[in-house]
């Protein structure tokens, strides 16, 4: 039987989403949004026929509204697929969790990053470069107007904050947060720039964001006592001890939608859980904090 998907919120993401869905053979039997292009897939105006129409939802609005749109679907049974962050704070990403759990329905968070096939070459090589010593994560953008609703930290620290979680094999907590720089946009008063050392699993881990940069760079790099990876992430390329090595070609939505599918189908985890998203946010309160 086709899963029969569905998309909350029609813009970037939305469109991203259809195409990935499109090529994990799912049926996009409509959409939620009231600005989409008409004559692209049915508008849907009500919430609870589109819920009843749809096997999965994709949630790609803005982040503050994910809470009480996912607990709207969670309520119908729907597994559902939320664009990061999973919430706007810790708090809300608990009431989510908690109440999927109670409801038994499967959910997980858009962390496209896992995806990245420069990323995947880095974990595949994990193995040659010895026990982990320290990690560190520059994610660079230049100015832009798209995202004004959440700092940088929500907007794109997130990303890294999930992949290095994923590199460092676990951990809950940040311990030894130092923030060394930030910025702060006075007319929004939310963060644009932070750059922040922490430990997470005992390992040491740098943590650069800002999205107010001159150069968009996308880099992490893994320093083990045997070796170090970087995997450039806007490039997909990846250097074992400064010698490139091969990386398969991999569409990041593509992977991530045909994997969801694939965890609906089977009745299988998802590559990217629940908890992960919440330690996401959970970790960027902890440094929003210590600024």
């Amino acid at each position: 039987m086709t899963i029969k998907a569905g998309i909350i919120g029609f813009g970037k993401m939305g469109a991203l989403h259809a195409k990935g869905y499109g090529n994990a053979n799912a049926e996009i039997v409509g959409i939620m949004d009231e600005h989409a292009p008409e004559n692209t897939y049915k508008i849907f105006s009500s919430m609870h026929e589109f819920l009843q129409a749809v096997d999965v939802v994709s949630i790609c609005t803005p982040s503050n509204t994910h809470k009480a749109i996912a607990l709207k679907c969670i309520a119908m049974g729907k597994p559902v697929l939320v664009e990061k962050p999973l919430a706007m704070n810790t708090s809300e990403c608990e009431e989510i969790i908690a109440f999927a759990t109670q409801k038994n329905v499967k959910i997980s968070v858009g962390h496209i990053e896992r995806y990245n096939a420069g990323f995947k070459a880095l974990c595949d090589n994990l193995h040659m470069i010895g026990n982990i010593k320290s990690v560190e994560a520059v994610r660079t953008n230049s100015s832009s107007n798209r995202i004004l609703d959440v700092d940088v930290l929500a907007d794109l620290s997130v990303h890294d904050l999930d992949l290095i979680r994923t590199v460092c094999v676990g951990g809950t907590t940040l311990e030894n947060i130092a923030i060394k720089d930030k910025k702060i946009n006075s007319q929004l008063n939310l963060i644009d720039s932070v750059n922040v050392s922490f430990e997470l699993n005992n390992i040491s881990v740098n943590l650069n964001t800002c999205r107010v940069a001159d150069i968009a760079q996308r880099c992490l790099s893994v320093l083990g006592d045997k070796g170090t990876l970087v995997a450039d992430l806007a490039s997909r390329k990846t250097t074992l001890n400064g010698v490139e090595i091969a990386v398969e070609p991999l569409d990041q939505i593509d992977a991530q939608l045909q994997a969801w599918i694939s965890s609906v189908e089977s009745n299988t985890d998802p590559v990217v859980s629940m908890q992960d998203g919440l330690f996401a946010v959970s970790a960027s309160d902890a440094i929003r904090n210590a600024c």
